[in-house]
């Protein structure tokens, strides 16, 4: 498991070391057999557990951990014919931003379970990781997975999986980078703003620009405001409402977003103090948020390749006040 050489065929053998989950769910142990490589032991069905996401009690139900009760659209014991492909997929920090990655994505709450595949670019075999769902509504999940053990200078491929009555059923492949190894060494990341919807009259090259930034292969990505441009895009005919503008543009940008870091910080278009715009909470899955806070926070820092990066919240209406404070 460790990586250690073995004997085989009477010949000293190179191991290959497993990066297995780091920690089990509520329903499950994830461990690595001597002989069989990463293991998963799940509890009983009826065994007490809490949800991974928001600690309400519950009971095992083939590895996953079911709330009391019934939620709104149906029982998740329930949910062997809940099916889909896997959405809304990102990249978040998770402990060491250069050598660890947390991938979440949408994805059924199928008894099945979820799963992350990964290999790196000179490999042919995916190791696989077991998925946790972080919270759930009905027979709808968002799961997560954190990938390990990053290379510096190596790009990683990695796809997550949905439910299909024939099993499970793929998302394409995305890319995964990690950070430099040292403070020294250098790194790229993109910066972009006022993008706004693609068919929207104010913004004819968004998608254009999305994809230069994703051919650019950064490990990390600024924002700087204006992503959705909700009022232009309403205005134009092409969004409804501020929150069809905002789900518009994540799944434009859903290309950037899963193949890199998205690191945003809020401009007076998202602060929800004219009609028809975005405020915080929609792009709070984004935002790398202090521990322990439940409410999204338009101002928060992280670190990346030995850079403090802050991100700070300006609105127009503010200005003055957050240059003094700077």
């Amino acid at each position: 498991c460790n990586g250690t050489e073995s004997c085989r065929a009477s010949t000293c053998t190179a191991g290959s070391e497993l990066q297995c989950p780091l920690e089990g769910g509520p329903c499950f142990d994830s461990f690595c057999d001597p002989a069989l490589g990463c293991r998963v032991q799940t509890h009983p069905n009826g065994s007490a557990c809490l949800t991974s996401g928001s600690g309400v009690a519950g009971q095992c139900n083939a590895g996953l951990c079911v709330a009391d009760g019934t939620p709104p659209g149906g029982d998740p014991g329930n949910c062997d014919t809940a099916y889909g492909p896997p959405a809304d997929v990102y990249q978040a920090f998770a402990g060491s931003s250069e050598s660890e990655r947390k991938i979440v994505w949408s994805a059924p709450l199928h008894p099945m379970g979820a799963q992350l595949d990964y290999r790196a670019d000179f490999e042919s075999k995916w190791t696989s990781l077991r998925a946790y769902p972080e919270s759930s509504s009905g027979c709808s999940a968002v799961w997560s997975a954190t990938v390990t053990g990053l290379k510096p200078r190596v790009r990683y491929f990695y796809r997550v999986s949905g439910a299909a009555a024939e099993g499970r059923v793929w998302s394409d492949s995305f890319t995964l980078r990690g950070g430099p190894s040292t403070s020294r060494d250098q790194f790229k990341f993109a910066y972009f703003a006022s993008n706004g919807l693609d068919t929207s009259a104010q913004s004819p090259l968004a998608s254009d620009v999305l994809a230069q930034i994703r051919q650019g292969g950064y490990p990390l990505v600024l924002g700087g405001g204006g992503y959705a441009l909700s009022r232009e895009a309403i205005a134009s005919g092409v969004a409804t409402d501020a929150d069809a503008a905002v789900l518009a543009w994540k799944r434009q940008a859903s290309p950037v977003i899963a193949n890199s870091i998205f690191a945003p910080a809020l401009g007076d278009t998202e602060v929800g103090t004219y009609a028809n715009t975005e405020n915080a909470a929609d792009y709070a899955e984004f935002m790398a948020s202090p521990a322990g806070s439940s409410a999204p926070n338009p101002s928060y820092s992280y670190d990346f390749g030995g850079v403090h990066f802050v991100a700070l919240h300006a609105p127009v209406a503010n200005v003055r006040k957050q240059h003094a404070l700077i």
